[in-house]
């Protein structure tokens, strides 16, 4: 049997006209090769940015990911799949940025098990921290709170994308996580959100960076900003391939 062919692809796909700046820069951007020498060298950067934390990290991740390992497993199970939930790499990473950070205020933009990292994290730290977990889809906001709430991690501080967007205060946050809704949405309000929300020294995780595309349009922000900006793969890449990139504003 022989596969058919549709016409309308192979043209597409021969059409000269595709490839163009925009498609050189997305195959560029996901060369192994230069994505793991360029994320190397910021990874040296960033380490050098916070002297001491290269240290910190090696010493405390085994510990992070032992805390974690069960109600990851758990979450992925009986809550969410693997793909749609951050990476247990990103978990571990989060949780070691909030112990070198020390934040007193965190901005959980996409809800999920994220809010049990930043959760527990400020249920045990022995200081006063606010979470304010958002997210676009009000059904999975309410079912974050219930696992939240199952977990012991009782009157969360939850928020629908709508109410979020058009509050009139203007909150600075410690350490914001940037991972909500679509694609469309990140790339939208991105500048905004972080021009409104974060102050002088905030700390930003973007997440799934590995989309050229996403990634070049955050990259170019945060340059068009001159915010300190590091590609932290080799910290954070899970086996599917999606890692983050941490923005110092």
């Amino acid at each position: 049997m022989t596969d058919k062919w549709d016409d309308k692809e192979i043209r597409k796909s021969l059409d000269p006209k595709r490839y163009t700046k925009k498609y050189f820069r997305h195959k560029i951007y996901d060369l192994s090769g230069y994505q793991s020498m360029s994320s190397w060298q910021d990874c040296r950067r960033m380490m050098k940015e916070c002297n001491g934390f290269e240290g910190f990290f090696r010493k405390n991740a085994d510990r992070c990911r032992d805390q974690f390992a069960d109600p990851y497993r758990a979450y992925i199970s009986t809550i969410s799949s693997e793909i749609m939930a951050i990476s247990f790499e990103l978990c571990v990473f989060l949780k070691l940025a909030c112990e070198w950070v020390k934040p007193k205020n965190i901005l959980d933009l996409g809800s999920g098990f994220s809010s049990y990292v930043f959760n527990r994290y400020a249920q045990d730290s022995g200081y006063e921290v606010n979470v304010l977990s958002v997210d676009d889809d009000e059904r999975w906001l309410e079912k974050t709170k219930e696992y939240l709430e199952g977990c012991g991690l009782r009157n969360p501080n939850l928020s629908d994308w709508n109410t979020f967007i058009t509050a009139e205060s203007k909150s600075p946050f410690d350490l914001i996580l940037y991972d909500i809704g679509d694609f469309l949405l990140r790339v939208k309000y991105i500048e905004p959100i972080l021009l409104k929300h974060s102050r002088e020294g905030s700390i930003v995780v973007v997440d799934d960076m590995h989309h050229a595309g996403y990634g070049l349009h955050v990259r170019a922000v945060a340059e068009k900003r001159q915010w300190k900006h590091f590609n932290i793969r080799p910290l954070v890449k899970d086996h599917f391939g999606r890692y983050s990139w941490l923005i110092k504003c």
